[in-house]
């Protein structure tokens, strides 16, 4: 749903990022643009399981009957983390045209993508 204007969202973010970016290389461009779109799907195809392993998760501790407090800090770190993880994505993806790097875009963002994993993997 809304793929054109999110494809176009990002093409219009290419054009206008800075000379020194991609300096006049349609081809970059059209990398950078291929790898956004990819990220932003990554960031749909990761809230859904992460989201979905996470309430799993908490239906599996609660039948445990794990102590109620250990039980919260698992459930709130699952679902934190798989947010976060998913926020990641969808940051990269839009930030990378004007950068003009998914890596530079990827590095840039390491303060928020590994506490998310932490978290999910917790």
């Amino acid at each position: 749903m809304n793929e054109e204007a999110i494809i176009s969202r990002l093409a219009a973010s290419a054009v206008a990022a800075p000379a020194w970016a991609y300096y006049g290389d349609a081809a970059a461009i059209k990398v950078v643009l291929a790898k956004s779109w990819a990220f932003m799907q990554r960031s749909h195809s990761h809230a859904g399981t992460l989201g979905t392993t996470a309430l799993a998760l908490t239906m599996v501790i609660v039948l445990l009957r794990i102590r109620w407090t250990m039980a919260k800090i698992i459930s709130l770190s699952h679902g934190v983390g798989g947010f976060g993880y998913s926020v990641f994505w969808v940051w990269a993806s839009s930030r990378a045209p004007r950068v003009g790097s998914t890596r530079a875009t990827k590095q840039s963002l390491l303060w928020l993508v590994i506490p998310s994993s932490g978290l999910v993997a917790a």
